[in-house]
């Protein structure tokens, strides 16, 4: 993993825990996954769904990088 990568994930963990959505969302691909125990779903406006509706804060787990893809587990803290 690059210093770029793991400065993007901190920093995407970080406006989360913030609520600032508009930096979430610039920090975030087209194509975003989220996943948790209750879906799945793609882009922007379902993270920006997923984040308004979070009631925890969150901090990076293990992370794994392919080919400019990056996978963040996450933790409630």
């Amino acid at each position: 993993m690059t210093t770029s990568e793991l400065a993007t994930v901190l920093a995407w963990h970080d406006a989360l825990n913030a609520a600032d959505l508009d930096t979430l969302v610039s920090l975030s691909s087209d194509d975003i996954e989220i996943g948790d125990a209750g879906g799945a779903a793609q882009g922007h406006a379902a993270l920006r769904d997923w984040a308004q509706a979070l009631d925890v804060k969150v901090e990076p787990g293990r992370i794994y990088v392919n080919d400019g893809v990056v996978v963040v587990e996450q933790q409630t803290i």
